[in-house]
C-alpha cells in the first residue's frame, strides 16, 4: 500500500536506518512510486512510499514534524495547517490527560480517511493519530524498546528481518476470512483498532494506546417516520458528498458502478453536486455477472454519466502472487483481478481522480442484529464462528498444530472485550467494526494502490447517523427506498440486480420474508445455502491453482515449518469450495512471498 513507515528508537543504528530505507524502496508497487525519507534523526525515521498523486502533506515546524497521509475533507489547506500546529502543541504540552481530551475531541470532529504523525524534534516523542474509523489501516510492533508502525506488514517484517506466523491469527483467517480484532497473521504485529491512537517516547517501556472513541452498539428507539429519517440521512450524505467533491479541485469523479444498491446510492449523492461523472463497470472473465452489468448500464443512463464497461481476465498465478505481496495476505487472492482494474482505470483517467465505491452501504438495507436475541456466548459463536465458517475449526487446529479449544477461547476473549453487554449487540459490533472494517475498508484501501478512493458511507457523521437508525426501518428495503428517493427521485425504481426487480415492487417485499423464514428452518437453510451460493460453497475445480499451491508450499521453508504438511496435502487434494481454496491459497502465497522478499 502507499503510505507511511515509521521507526522510533532510543538510538537508531546505521544498519537499522539502511534497513528502513531498503524496506520502503521495496514497497514501490509500480514505476510511478517514489520512496522518500520525510524525517530522520537519532531516534526517529519517517519514510513514505507513494505515487505523486497520492494525498499527503508535511509541515516542518520549529519544534515538530507533522505528516498527514490521506484526506481531511472538512478543513481547507490553510485551516488545516493552523489546526495541525495546534495539535502538535497538544502532543508536546506535558499534561497528557488534558491533551488527550483535546486530541480526542479534535479527531472526532474530522471527516475523512487520514493518519497524522507528529514527531517532537525536542523529545523524540511520537503521536500517531488516525481517523475514528481507521480507514487507512495501520500495523505496529514494539520489541526491544523500538516502535515500528507501517501501512504494510512488509516494513516491519523487512526491518526486523523475520516473519513470525501467529497460528491463532492465521487459523482465524481460514475460519472467518480475517484475523479477529487487533490480531494479524504475524505474532509480533498488531493492527491499530478504530478509535485508537498511539503515543510513544523513546525510552518508554511500551507505547501508550489512547482510546479516544469507543462506539457502543445500542438499540435505537427512534420514532420518526421512515421517510423523515431517510431524509435526514440524505442531508448528511449530501454534505459528505460535497466535502469530497470540493476537497481536491481538478480530480476526475469516477464511480465503480454495479447493479447493486450501494454504488447506486453513492452515484445518486454525487449526481446532485458533481459535474462530468464517469462510471465504470467490470464484466467478469466468465461473464457470470452479465445481468449485473446490464442493470449498471441502466442506472448510468438514468444518472446521465459517461459510462464504460470493460471485461477483466481470469487472474494468472503470477497475478495472484503479485496481489498477495502487495496486500500482505490481508485480502483474498480471489480479488487479484482488481490489479487489472487499477491498470484500466489509470490508463483511461490517469491518477488524478477520486474513485468512489459503495463500500459501507450495506448498513442502509441490512440489519446487523440477529433475528433472534442471543442468550449466551455459545449462540454468538454458532452464528459467527461455526455455522458460516469458511474452513472447519478442527481442521484449522490440526493444520497449525493447536487445540480447537484455543481457537474458541481466542474468539470468546475477543467478543468479551467488546463494550456491549448483550451478545446480540456484540454480534452487531462484530459485523460492523470487525467484519466490515476488514472486508470493506481493507478492500477499499486495496484500490489505493492505484488511485485515491472514497465512499460517503464512511463519513463519520453519516456513519453515526446510520447507526442510530432502528433496524426494523431497513426491513423490506423501507429505508433505502426512501433514501434513494430523497437523493435522486426515480433511482429507486430501477431494477436491483440481486432480485431482478425494483426494490419498490411487491416481489422485493416478499423475498426478504421468504429468506427469513427459510433461515429459521435448519434443513431448508442447508439446502438453500447450497443452491443459492453454489459458486462459493460447491466443490471448486482449479487444477492449475492447486498445482501451483502445492509447488509453492514445497518451496517455502516457512510453510513447512508452520503448517502440518500432511494435513495441507490432504486439504489441497480434497474437495474444497472456491472460498476455502482461495483462503488457503492466500495464506500459502503470503508466506511464500514474504519469505522470498526476506531472502532477497
Amino acid at each position: 500500500m502507499p503510505g507511511l513507515s515509521l521507526l522510533v528508537s532510543p538510538k537508531i543504528r546505521d544498519t537499522e536506518l539502511a534497513a528502513c530505507r531498503k524496506a520502503i524502496a521495496g514497497m514501490c508497487h509500480d514505476a510511478d512510486y517514489l520512496a522518500e525519507t520525510i524525517y530522520n534523526s537519532n531516534s526517529a525515521f519517517l519514510g513514505f512510499t507513494a505515487y505523486p498523486e497520492y494525498p499527503r502533506s508535511v509541515l516542518d515546524l520549529t519544534n515538530h514534524i507533522v505528516l498527514v497521509e490521506g484526506a481531511i475533507y472538512d478543513l481547507a489547506e490553510r485551516d488545516l495547517n493552523s489546526e495541525l500546529e495546534l495539535v502538535a502543541r497538544w502532543c508536546d504540552d506535558g499534561d497528557s490527560e488534558i491533551d488527550d481530551g483535546r486530541i480526542s475531541r479534535w479527531l472526532m470532529e474530522r471527516d475523512g480517511p487520514f493518519v497524522i504523525v507528529v514527531i517532537s524534534k525536542r523529545t523524540g516523542e511520537v503521536a500517531i493519530l488516525p481517523d475514528a474509523l481507521s480507514q487507512l489501516p495501520l500495523f505496529h510492533c514494539f520489541e526491544k524498546g523500538q516502535l515500528m508502525v507501517g501501512r504494510e506488514h512488509k516494513f516491519i517484517v523487512s526491518v526486523t528481518g523475520r516473519l513470525l506466523i501467529d497460528p491463532i491469527g492465521a487459523a482465524e483467517q481460514l475460519i472467518y476470512g480475517f484475523p479477529l480484532h487487533s490480531r494479524t497473521h504475524n505474532a509480533n504485529i498488531s493492527r491499530l483498532l478504530p478509535g485508537t491512537a498511539l503515543r510513544f517516547k523513546p525510552g518508554d517501556n511500551a507505547p501508550r494506546i489512547l482510546t479516544y472513541w469507543q462506539w457502543r452498539m445500542a438499540r435505537s428507539q427512534a420514532s420518526t417516520p421512515v421517510a423523515e429519517t431517510a431524509g435526514k440521512l440524505a442531508d448528511r450524505f449530501r454534505e459528505a458528498t460535497t466535502r469530497r467533491v470540493e476537497w481536491r479541485k481538478g480530480d476526475k469523479t469516477v464511480v465503480g458502478l454495479s447493479g447493486g444498491m450501494d454504488s447506486r446510492c453513492v452515484l445518486a449523492g454525487l449526481a446532485a453536486v458533481a459535474d462530468n461523472i464517469h462510471t465504470v463497470t467490470s464484466l467478469d472473465f466468465d461473464e457470470a455477472n452479465r445481468y449485473d452489468v446490464t442493470v449498471a448500464a441502466e442506472v448510468a443512463e438514468f444518472m446521465r454519466t459517461n459510462h464504460i464497461t470493460f471485461k477483466v481476465h481470469n487472474p494468472t498465478i503470477d497475478r495472484m502472487l503479485e496481489f498477495s505481496l502487495a496486500k500482505d495476505g490481508i485480502n483474498s487472492i480471489a480479488m487479484a483481478g482488481s490489479l487489472e482494474l487499477y491498470e484500466i482505470v489509470r490508463e483511461k483517467f490517469g491518477r488524478r481522480l477520486t474513485y468512489y465505491t459503495g463500500d459501507g452501504g450495506e448498513a442502509v438495507k441490512t440489519s446487523r442484529l440477529p433475528e433472534q436475541a442471543f442468550s449466551n456466548i455459545n449462540d454468538m459463536l454458532n452464528l459467527t464462528m461455526i455455522a458460516p465458517r469458511i474452513l472447519d475449526i478442527d481442521i484449522c487446529a490440526e493444520l497449525f498444530g493447536i487445540a480447537p479449544a484455543d481457537l474458541y477461547t481466542a474468539s470468546i476473549e475477543t467478543f468479551d472485550s467488546f463494550p456491549e453487554e448483550d451478545y446480540d449487540l456484540k454480534f452487531a459490533r462484530f459485523m460492523l467494526l470487525d467484519r466490515e472494517n476488514r472486508y470493506f475498508m481493507e478492500g477499499q484501501d486495496r484500490n489505493r494502490i492505484g488511485f485515491w478512493t472514497a465512499s460517503q458511507f464512511y463519513s463519520l457523521p453519516v456513519f453515526l447517523t446510520l447507526m442510530n437508525i432502528p433496524d426494523h426501518y431497513k426491513k423490506r428495503f423501507g429505508l433505502i427506498k426512501c433514501f434513494l428517493a430523497a437523493l435522486k427521485p426515480g433511482s429507486e425504481k430501477i431494477k436491483y440486480a440481486d432480485l431482478k426487480v425494483p426494490i419498490t415492487s411487491v416481489w422485493a417485499r416478499i423475498v426478504p420474508q421468504m429468506r427469513l423464514w427459510m433461515s429459521s428452518k435448519p434443513v431448508i437453510r442447508k439446502i438453500g445455502r447450497r443452491l443459492l451460493v453454489r459458486g462459493a460453497y460447491g466443490t471448486y475445480k482449479d487444477e492449475q491453482l492447486v498445482d501451483a499451491l502445492v509447488r509453492l508450499a514445497s518451496e517455502s521453508q516457512l510453510v513447512n515449518e508452520q503448517l502440518n504438511s500432511s494435513v495441507l496435502t490432504k486439504l489441497l487434494a480434497g474437495r474444497l469450495n472456491k472460498m476455502q481454496l482461495m483462503n488457503i491459497g492466500t495464506l500459502i502465497m503470503y508466506m511464500h512471498e514474504q519469505e522470498r522478499m526476506l531472502k532477497s
